[in-house]
């Protein structure tokens, strides 16, 4: 087992969301990334942040909330998906 805990690869598993939907859309506004490879890459690190929150302690709204309060991030649920508001 990793001596990094799971609440810190969450977050830097959302840092690396953030960090996707923030420079993706000037890659593809300026035609170094087409918008289904932006989308495919963020869809699969949603997707590792999505285990790794099961992995913590299971899944669901309120959990979600929770672990999103306690990472001190800027977050706004709507639709089961993450947006930033930072």
């Amino acid at each position: 087992m990793s001596e990094i805990s799971l609440f810190k690869q969450i977050r830097c598993v959302e840092r690396e969301l953030w960090f996707r939907r923030k420079v993706y859309p000037k890659r593809v506004a300026v035609g170094s990334m087409t918008q289904e490879d932006a989308n495919k890459e963020i869809a699969v690190m949603q997707a590792v942040k999505d285990t790794l929150v099961e992995l913590y302690g299971g899944s669901g709204q309120a959990r979600t909330d929770a672990l999103n309060q306690q990472l001190g991030l800027g977050i706004q649920v709507e639709n089961n998906k993450n947006h930033w508001s930072l």
